[in-house]
């Protein structure tokens, strides 16, 4: 068997992702922001969301998610408020400066990934790209929410 590590979707896509970030990391930078406070702003842009949510949707520690939130709080992009079902639970809400800066992070994050990718894939096969790729975390997503409701039961 030759193991050729560009045959598994798992170290291409981890490969890609991790130069996506890495070319994007200096906009970040200018904001003060790193990736995962990126995503909570994101996350957090239509919606406000649990931390219980947003350490599951960027997938990093709870201790983590505290201390990004602490940071964009003190920013003065986002503000915690306690759930009124659930006392324990805060429920992180964008300042209107944290909707301005979400809205222009997650505009240039989409402009330097087209601008990335375009230089090896044609639109077509970007947009091909971007259809699977939603396919299989919607499905796998669903997948997994399905194993943790059978696990509680």
């Amino acid at each position: 068997m030759n193991i050729d590590l560009t045959e598994a979707i798992g170290f291409l896509s981890i490969s890609t992702m991790t130069r996506l970030v890495a070319g994007f990391r200096e906009t970040l930078d200018s904001y003060g922001l790193i990736q995962k406070q990126a995503g909570i702003l994101w996350r957090c842009h239509y919606e406000p969301q649990s931390q219980t949510r947003l350490q599951e949707a960027i997938m990093a520690d709870k201790n983590y998610v505290r201390f990004y939130i602490d940071d964009l709080e003190a920013k003065g992009l986002v503000y915690r408020q306690k759930n009124a079902q659930n006392r324990r639970e805060n429920i992180i809400h964008l300042t209107e400066e944290g909707k301005k800066i979400s809205t222009e992070t997650f505009s240039l994050m989409l402009e330097y990934q087209n601008k990335t990718l375009l230089k090896h894939i044609s639109q077509d096969e970007l947009d091909v790209l971007v259809a699977t790729l939603k396919k299989l975390y919607f499905g796998m997503r669903q997948e997994a929410d399905f194993q943790k409701a059978r696990s509680t039961k």
